[in-house]
């Protein structure tokens, strides 16, 4: 990592922990990967009240990356947004407690916002778009579940998540779709017609959720055909019922005996 030298002269910093004012802290765009949802901007307003509240916790510092003059946040954009809607409030703040990230690639950094465990949980959505920058850096499907402790199905199927149309991606964005039952759809119907389908299903569903008992309530009821020997079995029964001489019951049983004999 580059030098650090220049933080020094930053007041109150001391050891790994550097307190840097929050308008020297540079976002990237491609390292915040959040999705806005209704629920995660419910939970950007606890968080806004929560520092608004008690502070900014010294307990949970931000994690940087520094090249050159330019800091660059590796983790916490979250607590990083509400620091700067509560400075458009009027609330002042002087700095922010920082750590440096651990040596290391981009792709290093990528694995680290992707094993995180703060805050709110990252989505399927945002999973996948991690995953797949591992995949453009060089990894490979098998090593990312290594590092990440899932199977190599579940890599494979973010990756699927993330190819999608949009319109079934937004299904998951919005929680109306689960990721898993939107992959299962896609593989069996092809990106297009699962798309169809499971727009159809939403549309159909009470609560707007798609389920696999939704998607399958929207499928017409396959038509079996019947082999010729079937046929005549039916014709046999509609003569039997509908007889009024035997002739027409002794007609059918011949016709029967024809199509089932060996």
């Amino acid at each position: 990592m580059a030098t650090l030298a220049w933080l020094q002269a930053v007041e109150g910093t001391s050891g790994n922990l550097y307190n840097i004012p929050p308008e020297f802290i540079t976002v990237e765009s491609s390292f915040n990967v959040r999705i806005t949802t209704p629920e995660l901007e419910r939970a950007d307003a606890e968080l806004v009240a929560s520092i608004r509240d008690q502070g900014f916790l010294r307990s949970r510092p931000l994690t940087i990356r520094v090249s050159g003059q330019t800091v660059l946040l590796r983790d916490g954009h979250r607590r990083l947004q509400a620091v700067k809607t509560l400075i458009g409030e009027g609330v002042e703040f002087k700095s922010l407690p920082c750590v440096p990230a651990p040596k290391g690639s981009e792709a290093d950094d990528t694995l680290m916002i992707l094993t995180s465990n703060n805050g709110v949980n990252h989505s399927p959505l945002e999973e996948a778009i991690l995953i797949s920058r591992l995949i453009s850096y060089g990894w490979a499907e098998k090593d990312i579940a290594g590092k990440l402790g899932k199977s190599r199905a579940f890599v494979a199927n973010r990756m699927d998540l993330l190819a999608a149309p949009d319109a079934v991606k937004e299904l998951v964005k919005l929680k109306k779709l689960s990721a898993t039952e939107a992959v299962r759809t896609i593989r069996e119907e092809g990106p297009e017609k699962a798309q169809k389908t499971l727009l159809k299903a939403a549309d159909a569903s009470k609560s707007g959720k798609v389920t696999r008992k939704t998607v399958n309530a929207i499928k017409p009821t396959p038509v079996k055909t019947m082999s010729e020997a079937q046929l005549a079995i039916v014709a046999f029964l509609d003569a039997w019922d509908n007889a009024e001489e035997e002739k027409a019951v002794d007609d059918a049983v011949a016709v029967l005996r024809m199509q089932v004999a060996p």
